[in-house]
This record gives C-alpha cells, structure tokens and sequence, in this order.
C-alpha cells in the first residue's frame, strides 16, 4: 500500500502543476517579451523558404546565361591600300600573263577581297 500513496500524491502534484501553467478558459494569454536583439535578428535574416527560393532564383538565372551566350564581337578587321595594292598587282601580273581579260579596277577588287578574306579567317 505504500507505493499506492506515492504514486497518487505525485500524480496529485503534477496535476495542481500542469493546472496552475494552463491559463484559465477565456483567458487571454500574454505574449513572452522578445529581446532587442531578437527583434533585430529575426528582421534582418529571411525565413528559410524565402532563401531556398532565391537560391533556385539564382540558379534559373545562371542555366539562363549559359544556354543563351553572349554573341562573339565582331572583330575590326583594317585593310591598308599598300596591302591592297601590293595584290592587286600580282593579280595584273598573272591575269597579263595568262591572257585573261580585266583591268585594274577588277584587279583591285578582287585583291580587297581577297586580303579581307585572309585577315577576317585569322
């Protein structure tokens, strides 16, 4: 019999304990005290599902760039006319020796091309 009474009177003291921390029906409960320092932590630092979506944000926008490169820059390609001129001459020299009609205006056409063609390939 001696446990028996133990064990009631314990249950008895936890039972007046648990009723005197629950607050009275209809009672309204008063909020628990933030410290500054809570306050100022907890509004400076987001919730951890608003930092989970700006991580994908910045993953979207990262696979964004790397499957949409930038376009290569065009590259100035500068002609000089003694370059042109050295092959256009040349080019008069093969087409009088071969017999081939021309001038040399369509010599010097052809030699821009072709400078431009050999400097736009490097």
């Amino acid at each position: 019999m001696p446990k028996s009474k133990k064990s009631e009177s314990t249950k008895s003291e936890k039972l007046k304990d648990v009723a005197k921390s629950k607050p009275a029906k209809g009672a309204k409960s008063k909020p628990t005290p933030v410290a500054p320092e809570q306050k100022k932590s907890a509004s400076k630092s987001p919730s951890k599902e608003i930092k989970k979506k700006l991580q994908a944000a910045e993953l979207r926008a990262k696979a964004v760039k790397s499957t949409n490169p930038a376009p290569p820059k065009a590259k100035a390609i500068v002609v000089t006319t003694e370059e042109i001129s050295l092959r256009a001459y040349f080019i008069a020299e093969r087409r009088e020796a071969m017999g081939w009609p021309g001038d040399s205006d369509t010599d010097w056409i052809e030699a821009e091309k072709q400078v431009r063609a050999e400097k736009s390939a490097l």
